[in-house]
């Protein structure tokens, strides 16, 4: 059975890169100065800010990661529909995505017990995640099964 892969938007893909590999993405919060916090890639798209940040000099951006909802949000109507998840996210010493997406995942599966749930931490940022996840789509696409394709991208540490 395929699976459904789910990555942060620190994976720096985009989202017409996400929706053509078939990838969901969850958000990250970003804001320039004392302005609005925007939904990476769904309130602004990545080059929109970057075009912010030049035409303000001496501002400095702020982030914030994903909340528990917002990976909710993704990940129940895979679950409901019954469809495995691996779910790649920065690198945990940078912010704390990996754990809010672990979090989500206990709270999934006590709605959705049979849920079929990975969380990986991909132990990297930006292009690098982003290269990770294009693996995973890739494997995903070659027929492998959640399982397989978790073993494939191991020894990174997963949970479920």
């Amino acid at each position: 059975m395929k699976f459904h892969i789910i990555s942060d938007s620190s994976c720096d893909l985009g989202r017409e890169a996400c929706r053509q590999l078939g990838v969901e993405l969850v958000s990250f919060y970003a804001a320039l100065g004392d302005e609005t916090y925007y939904r990476e890639e769904r309130d602004i798209s990545t080059r929109e800010f970057y075009q912010r940040m030049a035409d303000n000099p001496g501002i400095f951006p702020k982030t914030s990661m994903p909340t528990l909802e917002d990976y909710l949000e993704v990940f129940r109507p895979l679950a409901r529909a019954g469809e495995p998840m691996l779910c790649i996210c920065l690198n945990s010493r940078f912010s704390g995505s990996y754990q809010t997406a672990r979090n989500a995942r206990e709270e999934l599966l006590e709605e959705f017990p049979d849920a079929q749930l990975r969380v990986m931490d991909s132990q990297l940022a930006t292009v690098l995640q982003g290269l990770l996840v294009e693996e995973a789509a890739l494997l995903r696409d070659r027929g492998y099964t959640l399982d397989q394709a978790v073993e494939a991208l191991a020894p990174l540490p997963m949970t479920g």
